[in-house]
């Protein structure tokens, strides 16, 4: 094989390197494709995701491989060899990326269904935390990769090296003649094909399975795609999903708002509208909102979550029966950061892949519940179990109305710190200490916790262990509702609690694993209000996250004026539909009832119909409805073109 390429003169030891980059990308997919086999074989052509995988491949091999080609045919062979050792060195970096992005597909797919893109980034802006999670789960992953790493970079080096110094030579006019070949034939590459359309990740989405198509994806091209788009546009979605007028956008947004037009205020804000409280308070009353970490409805016992038979949240379960449970309630996305930007401002999901905490025009000047209340004289915290800076949260919350931010820094003396920060039940604890100090005045208060967060730390001997060892979701979940139980005991025993409305909610499920393009019956979170005067009930209303902050409000006891266009869902209006939107990874999925459009990066939505039987829920596709996909298409560019025009506010 080596004198095959040796006979490529020049452009051998790049072809032959191309090659074995083919190789261990095809064989990386294979090994993928057995690990998640459980996922794809029911799919019907599931094999083609190799084809596809090893057009994928080409496209990042030609865009990385054609500039040492190119330097290679436009050197002289005496000027060459001045170069080998600069081409040595930007090939053994190349291919090491190549295959250090193919050990990290791994965890990656196995945590998100998902091959890395710009959140793989977002996670290395927090190392610390980030290494002891992948510790905790991958093990054996982490150190068998350290070691191989270390000798393929060794050996890498030499055999690279060896191979340019063995590439024979051609005339440099021979040289010249074949360099324009190559070029078209790199470009086509590149462009994976001779058509108008770039290469872009729609190609690999040949299929209404997403871990499929992810698995058709090449890790290091997805990655440097999503720097590609987060470089190219700021939360313009009209580039990857299709463009609608500005008013059209509004007008279908409305649709599927419960406000009458006279309630809207400002032309200039659009969704600006009077939300009138259905009973009006001399005092108003408190809000507190509990965001649990991967608190989702499949873990919650009175949800249909018993594992085996046994609760895993009997404190969650008799909670639930002294409010207003809310039973088909489902997060915007699978991200913490996506939970908060829903649970703190009520804005739609952003299909790109930063949330809007982290946009620089969003840190002033943009909507969220503590700007609001604070018109109403509120003291507004922020109370988190890790480092506030994460995800750039106390930034936004600092920038966006709330007075202070309480995170692990401000914890003396905690009982248990894990990975990740304090433990919930330090958490809860704090935030009962800083209610009773609030005892006589409004206040707000956005509480996040973090002991249901890989690797799942919590302190010994709180909870009788689901199952061994200690540190599974199963064990983290229990643990959290114990923390969540201890709060609640504590928090009856102070003057604050008959003043307060508290709602508890779920940043996301635990886990999410994809066997359809968004599976949105799987993002089903708990939602329960507990307030003074408010009976027991159970409310199975469709809805996303977006709808309890509207739906929260109406308790609150005054009349305010806000841009969410969530809906209060304790108000059922028959003639309005109600929906979840929800993103995952780069797609985006629309719902009404058991009504789906989804919508992926340059291709077109697809609609299906969500049947649910057997304890099963299945994707039928039906025939498009024009109309639905446009309403769909609406509810995705809204929350761009709101960012732009800095029309997310209350003045």
């Amino acid at each position: 094989m080596i004198r095959t390429f040796e006979k490529l003169g020049p452009l051998g030891p790049s072809l032959g390197l191309f090659t074995v980059c083919l190789l261990v990308f095809f064989l990386n997919r294979i090994a993928l494709g057995f690990y998640f086999s459980d996922s794809i074989l029911n799919t019907a052509g599931f094999l083609h995701y190799l084809p596809l995988g090893l057009r994928m491949d080409t496209i990042i091999l030609s865009l990385f491989f054609s500039l040492p080609i190119l330097i290679t045919l436009l050197s002289p062979a005496t000027f060459f060899s001045r170069l080998r050792t600069v081409i040595s060195g930007y090939f053994l970096l190349v291919i090491t990326f190549f295959v250090f992005m193919e050990i990290v597909s791994w965890p990656f797919l196995d945590q998100f269904s998902s091959r890395p893109d710009q959140q793989f980034f977002q996670y290395l802006t927090h190392p610390k935390e980030v290494i002891s999670m992948l510790w905790g789960e991958y093990k054996l992953l982490l150190t068998l990769s350290v070691i191989f790493i270390y000798y393929f970079i060794k050996i890498g080096w030499r055999a690279i090296n060896l191979l340019l110094r063995r590439a024979g030579e051609w005339s440099y006019t021979k040289q010249l003649i074949v360099l324009p070949v190559v070029i078209i034939l790199f470009t086509i590459g590149a462009r994976s094909g001779t058509g108008q359309a770039n290469a872009n990740p729609g190609i690999a989405a040949f299929s209404n399975n997403h871990l499929l198509n992810q698995l058709a994806q090449n890790s290091s091209y997805s990655l440097t795609y999503s720097v590609y788009l987060s470089r190219r546009s700021t939360l313009n979605s009209n580039k990857l999903f299709g463009n609608m007028a500005q008013d059209d956008v509004i007008s279908r947004i409305k649709k599927y708002m419960d406000v009458p037009a006279e309630n809207f205020t400002n032309p200039a804000i659009p969704t600006l509208h009077i939300q009138k409280p259905t009973i009006v308070r001399n005092r108003p009353l408190n809000l507190v909102i509990i965001v649990m970490e991967g608190f989702g409805s499949d873990h919650i016992g009175t949800l249909g979550g018993d594992i085996n038979g046994i609760t895993l949240t009997p404190n969650f379960d008799e909670l639930s029966k002294e409010g207003v449970l809310f039973t088909n309630i489902h997060s915007i996305g699978t991200r913490t950061s996506r939970g908060i930007e829903a649970m703190v401002s009520g804005y739609l999901p952003t299909a790109k892949g930063s949330s809007i905490l982290k946009m620089p025009l969003a840190q002033t000047n943009f909507f969220t519940i503590a700007s609001l209340l604070k018109r109403f004289d509120y003291q507004t915290s922020f109370i988190y179990s890790g480092e506030s800076h994460f995800d750039n949260m106390a930034a936004f919350f600092i920038g966006n109305g709330f007075d202070q931010i309480i995170d692990e820094a401000d914890f003396i003396n905690p009982n248990y710190y894990g990975t990740w920060g304090v433990s919930d039940e330090d958490t809860f604890v704090k935030a009962n200490t800083i209610f009773r100090k609030q005892q006589g005045k409004n206040f707000l208060s956005v509480v996040l916790t973090i002991s249901n967060h890989p690797p799942f730390d919590f302190p010994d001997g709180k909870i009788s262990l689901y199952e061994q060892p200690a540190h599974t979701p199963n064990n983290a979940t229990k643990y959290a509702d114990y923390a969540l139980g201890k709060f609640f005991k504590l928090a009856k025993k102070e003057e604050y609690f008959n003043d307060t409305v508290f709602l508890i909610t779920a940043d996301h499920p635990l886990l999410i694993r994809a066997d359809s393009l968004v599976p949105v019956n799987k993002y089903k979170i708990p939602a329960l209000i507990i307030a003074p005067g408010l009976k027991p009930a159970r409310i199975s209303t469709l809805g996303s996250q977006i709808d309890l902050l509207p739906t929260a409000l109406d308790l609150l006891g005054m009349e305010t004026e806000h841009p969410m266009i969530g809906r209060n869902l304790f108000m059922n209006i028959p003639q309005i539909k109600n929906k979840q939107v929800s993103v995952y990874t780069t797609s985006v999925a629309f719902r009404t009832a058991d009504k789906v459009s989804i919508y992926q990066p340059q291709t077109a939505a697809k609609t299906f119909r969500l049947e649910s039987g057997g304890g099963k829920n299945t994707f039928i596709q039906i025939k498009d409805d024009p109309e639905f996909s446009m309403d769909a298409l609406a509810h995705i560019l809204f929350p761009g073109l709101a960012y732009r025009q800095q029309i997310y506010r209350q003045q």
